[in-house]
């Protein structure tokens, strides 16, 4: 019984997993200091930053000051 749900619970992992890296929203986790830790595919392509550039930083390095401040909100 305990395998069949720790089978069950890996398979909602892998799942959940894969439609965070096929999903056509940017997600983006940090830690509790706010430095990203992951970021999926999406961010790339949003952001043109890579994951290793991104990975360690804060999520304010997306602030270019180019927009206007309502857009970051």
């Amino acid at each position: 019984m305990v395998l069949l749900l720790i089978k069950n619970t890996e398979a909602q992992v892998k799942r959940l997993s894969l439609a965070v890296e096929q999903s056509p929203a940017t997600v983006v986790l940090t830690d509790t200091d706010g430095n990203i830790q992951y970021a999926n595919p999406k961010f790339t392509q949003v952001t043109g930053y890579t994951i290793q550039e991104a990975l360690g930083k804060n999520p304010r390095i997306l602030k270019s000051g180019e927009l206007a401040p309502e857009i970051y909100k």
